[in-house]
């Protein structure tokens, strides 16, 4: 039976299984509703259950991961702002994660918001970070069409809060590399040419001076 996997509103993926082995391989990546439907099976993702479940854990000295979901944000404190690497899911786990941020590193606004890749599964939450906290999308070269078409387009259905409270902001292409520091730390964006996705990035965080360094790879 054909299986439709519906995990943030409008991203399918058909699975050609029967529908118990589609329930056990759902169970196993997080919480879902069921409904049973012409026949088949809808599984939608349960994002709020999703989140009670979703902690913010500090992983080194100013840079913080959601941990326990079935995708994460990276969250790194610089002097006066914050960066963050990926906006996984959707709407609500976008605003989780800014709400968390906020609580986390009070009076630092999230800047950046440097999306490794275009999969739902990334930058699904993308509309979120900028309606809340106006950040600047650092993206890999040739995305930035993409993204201004995810950021203009209605969104009458589901009345996002990007739809609700129009708000603009800019977005970075980065060719080769992008950086931005403040003496502690370094935080970097490279461009990678990888069979995944098209205009890849992955993430370098240093601390200054020089003496480690974290990777953050999609």
């Amino acid at each position: 039976l054909p299986v439709e996997f519906d995990a943030s509103r409008r991203a399918k993926a058909w699975l050609s299984t029967s529908t118990e082995n589609a329930v056990a391989r759902m169970a196993e990546v997080g919480p879902w509703h069921q409904q049973a439907q012409d026949g088949g099976l809808t599984l939608t993702f349960n994002n709020k259950a999703n989140l009670a479940t979703t902690p913010l854990a500090d992983i080194a000295p100013g840079i913080s991961l959601t941990q326990g979901g079935t995708h994460n944000s990276m969250i790194v404190e610089m002097d006066k702002y914050l960066v963050v690497f990926d906006a996984p899911i959707g709407e609500s786990q976008a605003r989780w994660t800014v709400e968390a941020a906020r609580a986390r590193y009070p009076g630092k606004p999230i800047k950046y918001l440097v999306l490794t890749h275009h999969h739902m599964d990334h930058a699904s939450g993308t509309r979120t970070f900028v309606a809340m906290e106006g950040a600047t999308l650092v993206v890999g070269k040739g995305a930035k069409p993409h993204y201004q078409r995810v950021l203009s387009a209605p969104h009458r259905v589901d009345n996002d809060l990007l739809q609700r409270t129009p708000r603009r902001t800019e977005i970075v292409e980065v060719g080769d590399k992008w950086t931005v520091g403040d003496g502690r730390r370094q935080v970097a964006a490279y461009a990678v040419d990888n069979p995944h996705a098209e205009a890849m990035l992955i993430g370098i965080l240093a601390w200054l001076p020089l003496s480690a360094a974290l990777a953050v790879v999609p």
